[in-house]
């Protein structure tokens, strides 16, 4: 196991991570609800905000937004932030969340927060800050996360009716993710992918662009034809070559 395995193995476990947001979270004031905890820096067509008790508003570039506050995009839509802690989202269409809670201690330099995401995609970042108590919650499944930028998808079930899924790329950090229901989690690190078929569906990992576990698309390799004898005697040995590279890995034979 390289370095990156065993601090993922000393990592927090299960939902240990939740523990600890839960538990500085419960520590702040009350007060600090009501201060802002993010800023709008760029949005693309119409997106729309619920401040907590207050009707939706459309959203405009540098709006504060302040705990418990929803915000949703629309067709061909997309909404940035900016937190309080330098950490960043994206919003992409048709996108839904509501940030729950959000804490910065500025002398430690820490964030513990919880970010519904409830349906959608998204761009997070911590750039650099420490996240460890940051907690993403969906639908499906939660993700703790640590030194993290990552894209996330919660869409329909393709084998599951009537239920969400969850996919997502780890660009870089590590994450946790314990699904919702009676599936079992998994941990996942910079260049690998976590999908969960529901709340009751157990995490599977593979790396980034596998059609059967990550959020991005099929590599192309996957959908082509394999050359024909005739196509392999008019191009030569070069075709042959072709089928031994990492598109033709998983099909070749491993010697005894």
């Amino acid at each position: 196991m390289g370095p990156e395995g065993n601090v993922m193995k000393m990592w927090l476990g299960g939902l240990a991570g939740s523990v600890f947001a839960f538990s500085a979270i419960a520590a702040i004031a009350v007060d600090a609800e009501a201060a802002p905890i993010a800023q709008v820096t760029n949005i693309v067509n119409s997106a729309f905000r619920s401040p907590p008790g207050g009707s939706e508003l459309p959203v405009k570039v540098s709006d504060e937004l302040v705990q418990d506050e929803a915000l949703r995009t629309e067709t061909d839509s997309t909404v940035e932030l900016a937190f309080i802690d330098g950490s960043q989202m994206s919003l992409e269409p048709e996108s839904e969340l509501v940030l729950s809670k959000y804490v910065f201690d500025p002398e430690g330099k820490q964030t513990a927060a919880i970010i519904e995401l409830q349906s959608g995609t998204f761009h997070y970042t911590s750039n650099g800050v420490p996240d460890q108590d940051v907690v993403l919650k969906t639908p499906v499944a939660t993700i703790g996360i640590r030194g993290t930028e990552l894209l996330i998808h919660i869409v329909p079930s393709a084998t599951i009716a009537n239920t969400l899924s969850l996919k997502v790329d780890v660009i870089d950090g590590l994450i946790n993710v314990q699904p919702g229901g009676k599936g079992k989690g998994a941990q996942a690190g910079g260049g690998q992918s976590v999908s969960v078929e529901g709340p009751n569906a157990d995490a599977s990992v593979g790396d980034i662009g596998d059609v059967t576990t990550a959020a991005g698309a099929p590599p192309s390799s996957s959908t082509a034809a394999e050359p024909s004898d005739d196509d392999k005697e008019r191009d030569g040995p070069s075709a042959d070559k072709k089928s031994d590279g990492p598109a033709g890995a998983k099909g070749d034979a491993r010697p005894d």
